[in-house]
């Protein structure tokens, strides 16, 4: 399916056919343009982040208490689909906790970070499933970098003790998450209101600018 068909699939299921679809599409344009953009390279996009350098690296003291450099759940994340806003919180509490984690404590905060990945990411994957997403694809392989990722660095973790790997990894993470929360889970949050409400999600951000 090219991305004019995804285009106006989407636009169909979350606003309706003809006149006043197109419209209200217009509208939302650059939610449409920003799910189209992550679909074709969504693992590559992932990968990337990953990979990437963050420099200059701060001690492991200064990263496991500097409260200021760790991801904080605000009202700027929520999506405005309980179900989805309320998981998504729970991956925010993980990951901070992973920042913030001391050596000791980093394995059981890894653990708990991975294993709410693999409910987080079917629980997604069967929304886009049962409802026939048309960008399914692309999100399910975002889902399936990062859950990889981390799986492959808990077992890193456990064989040699590499802690800093694991610290580099928890700030690709918070790099990661906001842009894949405001491109593929924004749609998604559209798509599932749209059948489940019968309208686009309504979202309150308290203390935070309009975007």
């Amino acid at each position: 399916m090219n991305h004019r068909s995804v285009a106006r699939r989407i636009n169909e299921g979350i606003f309706g056919g003809g006149q006043r679809g197109v419209l209200a599409a217009r509208r939302n344009s650059g939610l449409m343009a920003a799910v189209l953009r992550g679909c074709p390279s969504g693992r590559a996009r992932i990968a990337s982040i990953m990979n990437a350098p963050h420099a200059p690296k701060a001690p492991v003291d200064a990263i496991a208490h500097d409260v200021a450099a760790s991801i904080s759940w605000s009202d700027a994340f929520l999506l405005g689909y309980p179900p989805m806003d309320d998981t998504h919180r729970e991956f925010v509490d993980c990951l901070r906790a992973l920042q913030s984690a001391s050596d000791a404590d980093l394995p059981a905060c890894l653990e708990a970070m991975r294993a709410h990945a693999v409910g987080h990411f079917e629980q997604e994957r069967q929304w886009m499933e049962e409802t026939d997403f048309p960008a399914a694809q692309c999100h399910i392989d975002e889902h399936a970098a990062v859950l990889g990722t981390l799986e492959g660095i808990t077992v890193r973790l456990r064989d040699t003790g590499d802690t800093e790997v694991v610290r580099n990894i928890a700030l690709a993470l918070a790099d990661w998450f906001p842009g894949h929360a405001d491109y593929m889970d924004a749609a998604l949050s559209h798509w599932m209101c749209k059948r489940q409400y019968g309208g686009k999600p309504v979202v309150l951000r308290r203390g935070v600018a309009s975007r």
